[in-house]
């Protein structure tokens, strides 16, 4: 693994790095986030009625105030997310929350590890394509060998 890191480009290099950092705090975020539970915690039924949330485990039951529904609103099953070790910190289930916070944890991961796969391998199609160019005697920005000469010695260069 080392040994792909150092043969990396280095801005793709600082890219990976940036990444992965990113990601780590992403992370660190997360775990210490009330949310956690919802990757952690027991699925637990639920209803909400209005914006009231009221859930049962073990017998015992428990409530909290959703935020997300008008009070009028008619009763919905739904699923919270609890901790057993604190069944009263129950969290209501968000799909679209979920994806966020998995996008912002994973995603800069998995952009890391793209970088890591795709600039080598870009490289070399540039290293390749400049050879190509070499080889049929174009040089610079596609300026022939003989143009590049003749402009270096007109500006006083070497060869004069």
């Amino acid at each position: 693994m080392a040994n792909m890191i150092t043969r990396l480009p280095g801005w793709a290099r600082v890219m990976t790095i940036a990444l992965a950092v990113f990601g780590l705090l992403m992370l660190l975020a997360e775990l210490q986030s009330p949310d956690l539970v919802l990757w952690t915690g027991r699925p637990i039924k639920a209803t909400e009625s209005g914006s009231i949330v009221t859930y049962t485990l073990n017998g015992v039951g428990y409530s909290f105030d959703g935020h997300d529904r008008e009070a009028s609103a008619p009763p919905e099953t739904v699923v919270v997310y609890v901790d057993p070790h604190d069944p009263a910190a129950g969290v209501l289930n968000k799909p679209a929350a979920r994806v966020l916070e998995a996008s912002l944890v994973l995603g800069p991961f998995v952009l890391a590890v793209a970088v890591v796969l795709i600039s080598p391998w870009r490289a070399a199609a540039r290293a390749a394509a400049a050879r190509r160019d070499q080889d049929r005697g174009v040089h610079g920005a596609g300026y022939r060998a003989d143009t590049l000469r003749d402009i270096v010695r007109r500006r006083g260069g070497p060869g004069r």
